[in-house]
């Protein structure tokens, strides 16, 4: 089983250049899936799946930019990325069967330090998110969804706009603000879905309020208190 895994990782490499961000999206879902077998270290590999969804959630975001393929910082980086995640998609292995040489102690040192390249990669990608040498793909508007729209229509239009929060300039960020915090006014069911359904969706309102721009701190802050007052009522 271990082999196989070990298989399929490597098949996503093989596939296609390995810079592409969907073979990067895919090898991290692979491990997340997989990781879930090992029972030891269990804390350690939950915060490495943690990682791993947010940096996951950064790719789906900048594969949506039309420009991604000509930034050679992010290919860099991809790269990068793939050769950490092969690393610890080995990890998942050994801890899977138990076989591992140099005991406890080096495994728990070789976790610590997959978690602290993670880090360093998800910092990496918020420090190119923040130049604005990514954007989005065209200028398309998804349309807001209307009274009682559907669970899906209302997770489609939250994740665009937190796409837009992510790589936007001032003025789409102000615009996607402005549309989110509409949308948690309007209905409380939409808070539940934007913290429990898109990843990392509070974590990108966190890092808006280091913005520049008063108004734009302001709009986050609205954001995440009325989240908060909804998960407290």
């Amino acid at each position: 089983m271990n082999e196989d895994r070990a298989e399929k990782a490597h098949g996503v490499l093989v596939a296609g250049e390995a810079n592409n961000l969907r073979q990067a999206s895919e090898l991290m879902k692979s491990i997340i899936s997989s990781s879930y077998s090992t029972k030891l270290f269990s804390h350690k590999w939950q915060l490495l799946r943690d990682k791993l969804q947010q940096l996951n959630s950064a790719l789906e975001t900048a594969d949506k930019c039309g420009n991604s393929g000509e930034n050679s910082v992010l290919v860099q980086l991809l790269q990068s990325l793939v050769s950490t995640a092969t690393e610890i998609h080995e990890l998942v292995d050994k801890c899977s069967n138990g076989l591992y040489s140099g005991g406890k102690l080096q495994m728990n040192r070789d976790l610590d330090v997959a978690a602290s390249e993670l880090e360093l990669h998800a910092n990496s990608l918020n420090e190119i998110y923040a130049s604005g040498a990514l954007k989005p793909a065209g200028a398309l508007v998804v349309s807001r969804p209307g009274a009682g729209a559907r669970r899906e229509d209302v997770k489609f239009y939250l994740e665009d706009l937190l796409t837009r929060l992510k790589v936007g300039d001032a003025e789409m960020k102000t615009l996607a603000l402005a549309s989110i915090n509409e949308m948690l006014h309007e209905d409380e069911k939409h808070a539940r879905i934007l913290v429990m359904e898109i990843a990392d969706s509070v974590d990108v309102l966190v890092r808006v309020l280091e913005s520049k721009q008063v108004s734009i701190q302001e709009q986050a802050a609205e954001a995440i208190a009325v989240i908060a007052g909804q998960g407290s009522s």
